[in-house]
Order: structure tokens, then C-alpha cells, then sequence
């Protein structure tokens, strides 16, 4: 079949409009006077007046659809693929050989599937439709950026900055990122076209974990990263060729906990030295080790503001995600390649990372990377309506207004950079203005979830009377019947976990309550969190392959991971382990267990 038409003569150059006169005209006087007043052929003429039609056609082949069916098809392509449920290209053309029969087309298509020549036609008239590979995402994070979760963070931002009257370089954002001792993501090396695999010698397969603490403030200031090693003791060598400042420890795992993030808070204390009229705000996620009550309690002492970011949304709202880390982890590969070619058969230990972290420290932690993270998730300069609504698309699925998502100009052309710095300049001049208004007027709204927040409603309603509605046109209803939007099925075992959301962690309530689950664990099992318990690891995980006891409580009874909800079977293919407060039983892949110790699950140490 002919893919593409090509005028080859200047025969026919005639315009649409001007046959859809000549043929009015037609009416109105002769045939022949209208194709001399028009300078259309009078046999063209003829043949139109007489099929009724002043379409012009080039060829005997016509379009399947009109230009509006193919525009719902577009749409409807856009809108399932905001909603992270993109059709593949056979699903597409299954649904378009359905679309064509109930619109009465079903023998343009053979078999009731739209053919490859009609897909490349398609994309040919409509260009900015192309296939991509996806980006697996999970449910907890499409859940976790919702529009009431992230329009609370803002919220609590500008109440905070405003209350205390903080200026940007005291505005701080921290976060962990874990480097290892191999190259996972190697840069692009140049081969042979056709080549079925391109290797590149790497030191060894997985690596050995090492976290480093990075914080910068929206001025583009930056504090000396601090490094936690995966071992038993602290080598001084360990620190031999680092970034100016930066300091070290050492843990079982190589992750972070409670008394090493205190130990960082300390000399976070010490670079930036808030005082009372120069408080320090310190934006970080919901990690566990963060709100223990030692840190906050040393926090509130010293004059620093914890604003936790809701769960799964540091992608959006966390500044070292955006434009930070991203940079750093791309130099530190090259770095880690550029030492194995230079070392043939050397293999990279923990003694070389400090050493190779700086050089993709001193690139990509830049003033000019942090300012940038800060203006694109809105803290500062403070926007809460930069992040568009498309953004919330895949969210509104789970709260069923999957239909109203997705504003008309969203779809059809991307958001204008214009259109960003006006929005942009309006919020700072309101930000400034709030500044100077009364501090009691802002602490006095109230944030409980029960009561309405004006800013919050204000702004539900001007991004409802954005949405785009879908057209209740036949199309769209037959689009809808033979692919309808994912509903999300309710399971019926829910968990009792109590669900984390932006807060201000130093906040007294937060703190007491935190103290109060402290004092309550210490209480029941009298022990010291200052100094780890035994290390009693082989007794639980044999007791945990063994499983539950055998008993008739047992059997009757089914034990679920307090994380991924997984059912317990026998015999277990992975190690559990038993919170000691509330007795329930969790992976052990899937907690924060460090290997020492006593273990408490979330919903006990929260």
C-alpha cells in the first residue's frame, strides 16, 4: 500500500474553499458560470455537485477517521499514558480496529486491527506520538504524590519561613546517597555497529556500600559530605584524598541510623551555627533514623526547624535529588572508570571512594546545581504551583477522578517557559508580601486535617476549574467502553499502619510523642538505646525459619510482613523476624534491622 501521496503536477491546484463556493455558486446562476468565476475544471465541478461533497481528495484513498475521531484517539493515547497505563502499539491498534467497527468502518480494517500502514500514517500526521520504554514505577510512589499531600508540604513551608522570617541561606536540604566500589551505570564507550554486546571491566560485580550525607542550602552553599562506611572500625586512611572538611564513621550495615545522624547533626551545628533570631530549616524525608527523640530534642536546642517532604515524593520536592545527586553519581562513574583504566587489575576497596567521590563532588556539587534544585521544587524561590497537574494524573486513579485529570492544553503542548517564569514572579511577590505580614496571623491556622485550610481549598478550586473535562462526545463514550480507565480494586486486608505525611518534626507534639514511644519501649523491655543490646541475630533467624510454632493457635492464626503484606508460608524462602513489642513478624529484607540488637518494627519505633 501507498504510505504517502506526492503531487507530481500543478493540475488541481484549486483550493477546497473555493469549490465549496463554485458549487453555491452553481445554485444560485449555471454549472458553467460558477466554474469560469472560480477557475475550477467545470467536469470537477460537475462531479461534485453531484456526489454532494466539495472534499478534495488526492488519489482514490481516503482517511479512516475524520481529523476530530483521530484527535479523540490522541487524547485518549495521551491520557492513559499520564495515568502510567500507556498502550503498547498492538493494544493501540487492537483498540483502534475496535474504535473503527463501532463506527461503522469495520471493513476497512481486516481481522478487526488496525494494520502497520494506517499506525505509520497515524504518526506521520501526528508527530509528537512516538514509543518510548517505560520507566517502571511503583504503586507506593504514584499513591505517595498526591495533590493534598504535596499542597500540605507547601503549606507547612511557607508557614515556617514566614513565622521565623528565614532567609534562603539558612534554608538547608539533606539526603543520603549510596556510591559502591563497582561501576553500575558505566558511561557510553564507542563500538561497532551491530555488535551484540558491549562490555566494561569492572572491579568486582556488586561492590561494597558506602552512604555519604550531602546538604546544601538555596544560597548554593554546600556542607562538607560525610561518609558512612560498611565496617567495624574507622581507618583514618579511609578519608585520604576527600573534599576539604569532610568527616567519616562506620556502621554494620553502611546505612545511616538514629546515633549516626546525631553525630552529623552535630557537626552541622558547628558549619552553620543558627541562633535564635537566624533559626535553620532543615528540609529531609521520613526515614526513621531522622525522628528519633535525641535528634530532635539536639535540633530544638540548637535552633533548627526539622520540615519532613511526604513519602515517595523526593523525585519533586527534594532539591539534592533533582539537581544534585544526579550530576555527582554521572562524574563519580567516569571517575570509577577512568581509575580502572589507569590501574589494569586493580580492584577498588573502600580506601579509593573518598578519593574518587571527589572528584564528582567538587563537579556536580555546585552552587549553580543546588539553586537550580531549589527553584525546581518550588522552595525557593517559594512556587506551590509548579508542579502542573499532570504530575497528579497517576494519583487521581487510586481516589477514582481518573476522568477530570488532564487540563486540554497539557496534552496538546507543553508547558510554555513563559507561562513558568510569570507564575514563577507572582509567587515570589506574594511570598515577599507574606513575609512582612504578622507572624501570629500565619501560626494561627490551625492544620488540623478536620478543619478546612483556605489556601488549600483556594487552590483545589482553581485546579478543578482547570481540569479537563472529557467531551461527551460518542467517540469518547466508545473509547471509554472498550478501554475504560483503571479503577483501583480495594484489598481486603488493610494494613494498620498510620500513613506518614509532611510535617514539621520539631514541632512539641511530634517530639513528646516521640519521647513518649521511647520511654514505652525502654519501660517494656529495659533496654538502653545508647548502648546496643546482644547481638542475638542467629537465635532469631533460625527461629524465624522455623517459623511459627505449631500449635493451635497457629494453624488457625496467618502472619502477614508488616511491610509488603506478604502471607508467611512453610517452609520460608526468606529470613522474618519478630518486632519485640507487638510480637508481628516482618522480612527481613524488607526492615531496617541494622544486625544488632533488639528489633522494632515501624509502627513501635515510630
Amino acid at each position: 500500500m501507498v504510505y504517502t501521496y506526492k503531487r507530481k503536477t500543478d493540475r488541481a491546484n484549486w483550493s477546497q474553499e473555493n469549490l465549496a463556493k463554485a458549487m453555491e455558486e452553481a445554485k444560485k446562476t449555471s454549472k458553467l458560470r460558477a466554474s469560469k468565476m472560480y477557475g475550477i475544471p467545470y467536469a470537477t465541478l460537475h462531479r461534485h455537485i453531484e456526489s454532494g461533497s466539495s472534499k478534495k481528495k488526492l488519489g482514490r484513498f481516503e482517511s479512516v477517521f475524520t481529523p476530530e475521531e483521530e484527535k479523540e484517539l490522541l487524547l485518549y493515547v495521551q491520557k492513559m499514558d499520564s495515568l502510567f497505563y500507556g498502550l503498547t502499539r498492538t493494544e493501540f491498534l487492537q483498540i483502534v480496529g475496535e474504535f473503527a467497527r463501532k463506527k461503522g468502518k469495520a471493513r476497512v480494517f481486516s481481522g478487526n486491527i488496525a494494520g502497520k500502514g494506517w499506525f505509520k500514517n497515524f504518526k506521520l500526521r501526528h508527530p509528537t506520538l512516538t514509543l518510548r520504554s517505560p520507566e517502571p514505577t511503583s504503586i507506593a510512589r504514584v499513591k505517595g504524590f498526591n495533590r493534598e499531600a504535596v499542597n500540605r508540604f507547601y503549606l507547612l513551608l511557607e508557614e515556617v519561613v514566614v513565622k521565623h522570617n528565614i532567609e534562603p541561606d539558612m534554608i538547608f536540604n539533606m539526603d543520603e546517597t549510596g556510591v559502591r566500589t563497582s561501576s553500575t551505570k558505566p558511561p557510553k564507550v564507542l563500538s561497532t555497529y551491530g555488535k551484540k554486546q558491549v562490555g566494561i571491566i569492572s572491579s568486582n560485580e556488586k561492590g561494597v556500600l558506602t552512604t555519604v550525607v550531602c546538604c546544601c542550602s538555596a544560597s548554593g552553599r554546600f556542607i562538607p559530605p560525610f561518609f558512612i562506611f560498611k565496617r567495624k572500625r574507622l581507618n583514618p586512611r579511609l578519608l585520604d584524598g576527600a573534599p576539604p572538611g569532610a568527616e567519616a564513621t562506620t556502621t554494620d550495615s553502611g546505612w545511616i541510623n538514629s546515633q549516626k545522624f546525631l553525630d552529623w547533626l552535630q557537626i552541622f551545628v558547628q558549619k552553620v551555627r543558627p541562633t535564635t533570631e537566624h533559626k535553620a530549616l532543615l528540609i529531609l524525608d521520613n526515614h526513621q533514623s531522622h525522628k528519633s527523640y535525641e535528634a530532635l530534642d539536639f535540633a530544638t536546642k540548637n535552633n533548627i526547624i526539622f520540615l519532613s517532604i511526604p513519602p515517595h515524593t523526593s523525585h519533586k520536592l527534594q532539591p539534592l535529588d533533582i539537581a544534585v545527586y544526579g550530576p555527582i553519581k554521572k562524574y563519580f562513574e567516569i571517575e570509577v572508570n577512568t581509575f580502572q583504566k589507569q590501574h589494569p587489575g586493580r580492584t577498588i576497596d573502600q580506601y579509593d571512594i573518598a578519593k574518587l567521590f571527589t572528584g564528582a563532588y567538587l563537579k556536580g556539587a555546585v552552587p549553580a546545581n543546588a539553586i537550580s534544585g531549589f527553584r525546581a521544587s518550588g522552595i525557593y524561590p517559594f512556587n506551590s504551583q509548579i508542579i502542573g497537574d499532570e504530575h497528579f494524573a497517576p494519583s487521581e486513579v487510586y481516589q477514582g477522578n481518573a476522568a477530570n485529570i488532564i487540563s486540554e492544553t497539557n496534552i496538546t503542548s507543553p508547558r510554555r517557559e513563559d507561562q513558568q517564569n510569570t507564575t514563577t514572579s507572582e509567587s515570589i511577590t506574594s511570598f515577599s508580601a507574606n513575609r512582612c505580614a504578622s507572624p501570629d496571623t500565619v501560626s494561627s491556622q490551625s492544620l488540623d486535617p478536620n478543619t478546612s485550610h483556605p489556601d488549600i481549598t483556594n487552590t483545589a478550586n482553581n485546579e478543578n476549574s482547570r481540569n479537563f473535562q472529557t467531551p461527551s462526545t460518542p467517540d469518547s463514550n466508545i473509547l471509554q467502553e472498550i478501554r475504560p480507565i483503571p479503577v483501583e480494586i480495594k484489598k481486603r486486608f488493610m494494613s494498620g499502619r498510620k500513613q506518614q505525611k509532611s510535617e514539621i518534626l520539631t514541632s512539641t507534639p511530634i517530639k513528646m510523642a516521640q519521647k513518649e514511644k521511647r520511654d514505652a519501649i525502654i519501660a517494656k523491655k529495659k533496654v538502653s538505646f545508647d548502648t546496643p543490646g546482644p547481638s542475638n541475630v542467629k537465635m532469631r533467624k533460625v527461629r524465624a525459619k522455623k517459623g511459627p510454632s505449631k500449635n493451635k493457635e497457629n494453624k488457625e492464626q496467618a502472619f502477614f510482613c508488616t511491610v509488603c503484606k506478604e502471607q508467611y508460608q512453610h517452609p520460608p524462602i526468606e529470613d522474618w523476624i519478630q518486632c519485640d513489642v507487638c510480637r508481628e513478624w516482618t522480612h527481613e529484607a524488607c526492615s531496617s534491622y541494622s544486625g544488632r540488637g533488639s528489633y522494632f518494627c515501624d509502627d513501635c519505633f515510630d
